[in-house]
């Protein structure tokens, strides 16, 4: 559980990070609504939590499944982190 919620941790806080500047970079205030961009993210990382929850429910068997099964999740985070960390890169060029 603990490497699950350290990718999610370092996922939670990119994604964060990228919504900040896309509502930034769109130019609208703290109390407007999302644009379009962060809307779209936002999808995006839904679809993304579902597509990660499908791939790594059943992952690992026997007594010591656990391990597996965090692995999977904390590998897919990085990834994500990873491709969101580009996104945000590619904003602030």
């Amino acid at each position: 559980m603990n490497s699950i919620q350290d990718g999610d941790r370092a996922l939670n806080s990119v994604y964060q990070q990228l919504i900040a500047a896309l509502r930034k970079q769109a130019g609208v205030a703290d109390t407007d609504p999302d644009p379009p961009t962060v809307q779209d993210l936002r999808e995006s990382q839904r679809r993304w939590l579902e597509q990660r929850d499908d791939a790594c429910h059943n992952v690992g068997d026997g007594p010591l499944y656990a391990h597996d099964r965090a692995a999977c999740y904390a590998d897919k985070a990085a990834d994500r982190v990873r491709e969101l960390q580009s996104r945000l890169d590619g904003i602030g060029e």
